[in-house]
């Protein structure tokens, strides 16, 4: 699509242009950097890009799909990732 030098507001104009009806975003701050007054777009803030935690989740993200309205913003509360330490290289636990 080429869409991938877009700042928000032109990559919501274009996703409305061409008729998509929800933008899902890592962006937890979207919200605040967007006039979202008459856009028919929804916003759908997940709280990661990590694909493997959304995937854990996905019934939640698609729960909120369903609710998702025109023009409205959501955000998903996924439970949080657990953190794995990892040692430094060259040393074992």
């Amino acid at each position: 699509m080429g869409w991938g030098e877009l700042t928000n507001g032109l990559l919501l104009a274009a996703a409305e242009e061409r008729g998509f009806d929800l933008l899902v975003t890592a962006d937890k701050n979207i919200r605040h950097k967007q006039n979202r007054a008459g856009r028919r777009i929804g916003i759908l803030a997940l709280p990661t890009n990590n694909w493997r935690h959304i995937l854990e989740h996905v019934r939640d993200v698609v729960a909120a799909i369903d609710r998702a309205g025109q023009g409205v913003y959501q955000a998903v509360d996924l439970p949080r990732e657990r953190l794995v330490r990892r040692p430094p290289p060259g040393r074992s636990r």
